[in-house]
């Protein structure tokens, strides 16, 4: 799976502009896949090269005009394509992990104090997921499969970021000791 097939995922549900697709990404899939902004401005050049999206101009009353990307027939058949052949189990990286490992030298101070900015952020993000959660209406696999889909993905996230928040406490009650 690349960055491209998760942009023409987007694009297959809406058009938008470069920044649209940053901030769908950053409450929807940010979980499991990351793009800065230049990421994925150099991904949408590449995808318009290749003809899979296209671009119209939008000019605003006020502001600097936008480009708005739509999704090609070649594009959507790409995604699926893509989406057929793509699916894999990630290595996962984790570079607090391999800080921490690592980092003893730093000692117990330096690590809470990490560690309950983790929390901080943790917290907050399974509130992103838990408000994506609550505006998504219940579906299950029989009645529509799109919809039931998104709601599994939203879970596993919602799960992996309770585990991690209870790991983070955890963590920082036995450091406090």
């Amino acid at each position: 799976m690349n960055l491209e097939t998760v942009l023409l995922g987007f694009l297959n549900e809406d058009s938008m502009t470069g920044y649209d697709l940053s901030k769908k990404m950053d409450v929807s899939v940010g979980f499991f896949w990351h793009a800065t902004h230049p990421q994925i401005y150099t991904c949408l050049k590449k995808l318009v090269s290749q003809g899979y999206i296209t671009f119209d101009h939008e000019v605003p009353e006020f502001g600097p005009a936008k480009k708005i990307y739509s999704i090609t027939k070649t594009g959507k058949e790409n995604l699926l394509q893509s989406i057929k052949d793509d699916i894999e189990t990630e290595e996962i990286k984790f570079p607090l992990l391999v800080s921490m490992f690592h980092g003893s030298e730093l000692g117990k101070e330096h690590w809470i104090t990490v560690l309950e900015s983790q929390l901080i952020e943790q917290q907050s993000m399974l509130e992103v997921y838990e408000n994506i959660k609550n505006n998504i209406p219940n579906s299950s696999p029989n009645q529509e499969i799109k919809i039931y889909l998104k709601l599994r993905t939203i879970d596993f996230g919602m799960g992996y970021q309770n585990h991690f928040i209870s790991w983070l406490k955890e963590t920082l009650e036995e450091l406090r000791k």
